[in-house]
């Protein structure tokens, strides 16, 4: 992307650009000022609403917070026009920096928008809520939570997603890093991070997430004696914050500063550094990981000078920061149990009517080929069987929308549907344009589930080898919800009764469908199938009701998490 904003650059081509496309190498700084208000007039609602989500993204990561939280009060009345990823990412957003900045009513509002809207976004970035609840454990410093929550933040987006230098692996990898330096796995954090920096540098040079990882690995390295005072990297920090005494990252700078003196046994300098750290700390009231962490370095230097005032003071301030942490849990507790009731309410209605969607829809299809109305509910149920195995959190969703898959066929005349023997090439031909008429029958939709189930209705009859049909689609570039789907639906017509042919046993069917891993299907799911059919020998997937209490039994049963905390 052109990163120049001489007059040869026109600004609302650059402005597309990002909206399609992400910051790519643009620097934050360029960007901020590229899209400061008021955005072009050309630019649609929708692309203005993405624009504004980055320009949050940017100012958090550059820690400009106080920016930040006026960018998302600033973009709030707009959101009429956000797509789902977008309103997903801001609410996202708002939920981390009103955390960081202490607005915790605000930011659980934002989590429970968050998590009302993320079965609405791609899979890749649902993951992104993990993350999010991570920072939200960071704050109350309940570290066992936020590991197994960065953990759970698995996903990150393809390249190409305008969000991608927002969510990928090395942010993932970045965020891992800390999590795992300030829980006592310094050589494994310190590994992590050095990696997560050589992957932005190479992918994303100028993202603000670099210049905070390598500050934190400072401290790693330094407790690792792996660092020496005159690194460049470490001189290149300590001068780009000269005369910002009061800057966040002056607190891991200036700890990285203390245990050097600490390891040359310079009591001097090691008392001015920490001195610093403990200052800014005090001045932005920081009670998190790395004040946390300061107090502790600082405590243990000033036992082994027994410097006793230094001790009682840094002891009170750590007292006060148990006290403010206290104060905070409690806060975050309450507000996340008056937002609970207004959320499960919300997801009942929102599920009740997406159910009852489904339902109607599906029961115009069902019975055409299958005398007993059951195959939908059939695939239906393994679908979501197989999505547990895989640990997605949307299993449910997908199940509900495999239903529709074989929508299209009401369009098919019985002649060609219900034929007893093979179809000539010009019947198949017809039969195979049911993938595009229940794609196009389900188009336009606005819940994520008619949006899923078009995605599964075009798509489940690509080939993980890039022969089928309509658009040839070859591996990970078929959904993944119609690649589940797609094993599910021939697992089902293999060991069903059809016009043309007998039941097959379970073990035939799956000695099939495992001979057809890597062509046909993809090679995950098939184990997953295969997995699940060890498992459970006797499974039983007649009359499943997938909107009842049998889907909560099954969620409970198969230990998948959610993403609530």
């Amino acid at each position: 992307m052109n990163d120049d904003l001489s007059p040869a650059a026109d600004p609302t081509i650059q402005l597309r650009n990002i909206v399609e496309r992400g910051l790519q190498d643009m620097t934050p700084g360029t960007f901020l000022q590229l899209s400061a208000p008021p955005l072009p007039a050309t630019l649609t609602p929708a692309q203005c609403v993405r624009i504004g989500v980055l320009r949050i993204i940017t100012l958090r990561q550059t820690l400009q917070l106080q920016a930040a939280r006026d960018e998302v009060t600033a973009l709030a009345p707009t959101l009429g026009h956000a797509l789902p990823d977008d309103l997903f990412m801001y609410h996202c957003e708002a939920t981390r920096v009103n955390l960081i900045t202490g607005q915790d009513e605000i930011a659980i509002r934002h989590l429970m928008q968050a998590y009302t809207a993320r079965p609405g976004v791609i899979p890749e970035l649902q993951d992104y809520l993990y993350m999010v609840l991570a920072v939200m454990y960071a704050s109350l410093q309940d570290y066992q939570q936020q590991l197994l929550h960065t953990r759970l933040a698995a996903r990150t987006l393809p390249p190409g997603h305008p969000y991608h230098s927002v969510w990928n692996e090395h942010v993932r990898r970045a965020n891992l890093s800390w999590v795992l330096g300030t829980t006592g796995y310094t050589q494994e954090a310190l590994k992590l991070g050095q990696w997560a920096i050589s992957g932005l540098q190479r992918d994303y040079p100028h993202s603000g997430t670099i210049r905070q990882v390598r500050t934190e690995s400072f401290v790693f390295a330094a407790q690792l004696g792996l660092l020496s005072p005159d690194n460049p990297d470490l001189q290149a920090a300590r001068a780009e914050l000269q005369g910002q005494v009061h800057h966040p990252l002056n607190i891991p700078v200036s700890l990285t500063d203390a245990l050097l003196a600490m390891q040359r046994g310079d009591h001097t300098a090691t008392r001015a550094a920490f001195n610093q750290a403990l200052s800014t700390v005090r001045h932005l009231r920081d009670h998190g990981t790395i004040a946390a962490l300061t107090q502790e370095c600082a405590l243990n230097f000033y036992r082994s000078i027994a410097d006793q005032d230094s001790i009682i003071e840094v002891l009170q301030e750590r007292v006060t920061s148990l006290e403010e942490r206290r104060k905070r849990t409690s806060s975050i507790l309450q507000h996340l149990t008056e937002s609970a009731a207004d959320l499960i309410r919300l997801r009942q209605e929102l599920t009740f009517s997406r159910h009852e969607l489904v339902e109607r829809l599906s029961a115009i299809g069902e019975g055409r080929d299958d005398h007993t109305g059951q195959h939908t509910r059939r695939v239906a149920h393994l679908t979501y069987r197989i999505a547990c195995i895989l640990h997605l959190p949307d299993a449910s969703d997908i199940a509900s929308a495999s239903r529709l898959h074989d929508l299209g066929k009401v369009s098919l005349p019985d002649r060609i549907l219900l034929k007893p023997g093979p179809l000539t090439p010009e019947e198949r031909q017809e039969m195979q344009r049911h993938a595009e008429i229940g794609a196009g029958m389900l188009s336009g939709g606005n819940s994520n589930i008619l949006q899923l189930a078009q995605t599964i209705a075009r798509h489940h009859h690509e080939r993980w080898d890039g022969s089928g049909y309509p658009d040839r689609l070859q591996g990970h570039n078929i959904p993944l919800a119609a690649r589940i789907t797609a094993v599910a639906d021939v697992f089902d017509a293999l060991t069903s009764e059809r016009p043309y042919k007998p039941a097959w046993t379970r073990q035939d069917a799956l000695q099939e469908i495992l001979t057809q891993s890597g062509r046909q299907f993809d090679p995950e799911v098939v184990n997953a199938l295969a997995h699940l059919l060890h498992e459970n020998r006797d499974l039983d997937l007649e009359g499943i009701d997938l909107e009842g209490i049998d889907l909560a039994a099954l969620q409970r049963e198969m230990q998948h998490d959610s993403p609530l905390p």
